[in-house]
């Protein structure tokens, strides 16, 4: 029998905070197979799932799902791999890869018509902030890129063009990093508009000059807000969330029309289960355990409430 204790977080001007995303998938928990030697994270893709299926084919892998995890059951491993007597680098990204044999003509792009290859982002973050082991050979170095943009936008691309919203760029020094380290670079702004989409680019090597075998570690992303300076409400009335006995979760005292989004996360603040917000009853899925402690977040563009739910 489950047995359901709720507890609010209560902020300033009552549960209502300003709704902050989150890259999809940013802890590497869930993977897909999609007809390749290695399953992908989830919302996530490589080298040979580019436009090029020619390429495709000699195209190595160059990423890996690892047990050895910051938090969780998983991390990405990327390797810098030689093929076709080049260095292809070990790279994921969250929009989709454009390979070449030249080194030149390689880059990552969001696709803004096919939700396959484009992230939907649309706040201002203070910084981006992860963890990561790296192991590299003679001078290589990690590079990770966040752009956050409107319309379709790539990554490199000449200049800034009038489109990119900001960029966050960590790039380690060459030295091999065997615990779990973390890392937290701003996003530099070139506009006060807000972003359509997120551009993410991991790599486990220096661009043009990856060395073979530099390996990369990388586990536990996460978009990092300046604490804002007040909170709007978006409802005066009360509201809790309950789970019952048949793990069907209810909102009590929210209309459906209130929340566009629910998310529920654990208390690392990973998101493990997002869907959107049709009904005041929802049937949890079965991957969530009957017993834990998560925190549900219900969101608009306005804000969010948040509750903690313990389920024994």
């Amino acid at each position: 029998m489950i047995r359901i204790i709720t507890a609010f977080f209560i902020f300033i001007y009552g549960v209502l905070v300003c709704a902050q995303s989150q890259l999809e998938n940013p802890g590497f928990e869930e993977w897909e197979n999609v007809g390749l030697p290695q399953p992908e994270p989830v919302n996530w893709s490589s080298i040979k799932t580019s436009p090029y299926s020619d390429l495709n084919t000699f195209a190595p892998v160059v990423w890996f799902q690892s047990t050895d995890a910051h938090s969780g059951n998983y991390s990405v491993m990327l390797k810098n791999i030689e093929a076709l007597g080049i260095i292809a680098t070990g790279t994921i990204t969250c929009g989709r890869v454009n390979s070449d044999i030249k080194i030149d003509n390689q880059y990552v792009y969001t696709d803004v018509s096919d939700d396959r290859w484009h992230s939907t982002f649309t706040t201002r973050p203070d910084s981006l902030a992860g963890w990561y082991k790296y192991f590299p050979v003679d001078d290589d170095s990690v590079q990770i890129k966040v752009l956050l943009h409107r319309d379709g936008a790539r990554i490199p691309d000449s200049g800034i063009p009038e489109n990119w919203i900001a960029i966050a760029f960590f790039r380690s020094e060459p030295d091999t990093v065997d615990e779990w380290t973390r890392f937290s670079v701003p996003f530099e702004y070139y506009s006060d508009d807000y972003p359509e989409y997120a551009l993410a680019v991991i790599s486990s090597g220096n661009g043009f000059y990856a060395k073979e075998n530099s390996i990369l570690f990388i586990d536990d992303l996460e978009m990092i807000y300046k604490v804002p300076v007040g909170f709007s409400e978006i409802r005066t009335g009360p509201l809790a969330i309950y789970i019952d006995r048949f793990r069907n979760l209810q909102l009590n005292g929210a209309s459906v029309t209130d929340f566009d989004i629910m998310r529920i996360m654990d208390m690392t603040g990973r998101t493990i289960w997002t869907t959107r917000i049709d009904s005041e009853i929802i049937k949890l899925p079965s991957a969530i355990p009957d017993h834990g402690i998560y925190m549900i977040s219900l969101e608009n563009n306005n804000g969010r409430f948040i509750q903690k739910v313990i389920m024994e």
